[in-house]
């Protein structure tokens, strides 16, 4: 089977129908990483929203229930 060659008018150079493959198979690789590695970062910010939500929902109830006990203080007091 003869080996086609195509022209990259972008980088005005030849390439060969194999060569044209493997380049596009790269970039293929290269575009996966980098989608994988933005999908990564936007769960590192997720995950250090909802611990940032849970701190915050531990402190409300906390704070709940020690207003809680305060009133049960001042009620036994009267």
């Amino acid at each position: 089977m003869p080996e086609y060659r195509i022209l990259d008018m972008k980088w005005k150079s030849w390439y060969t129908f194999s060569d044209r493959k493997a380049v596009v198979r790269e970039f293929m690789f290269d575009e996966k990483d980098r989608k994988i590695q933005e999908l990564e970062e936007k769960l590192r910010k997720l995950q250090k929203e909802n611990d940032d939500l849970k701190d915050t929902v531990q402190w409300m109830h906390d704070m709940i229930w020690k207003m809680v006990r305060e009133r049960e203080s001042a009620k036994e007091r009267e």
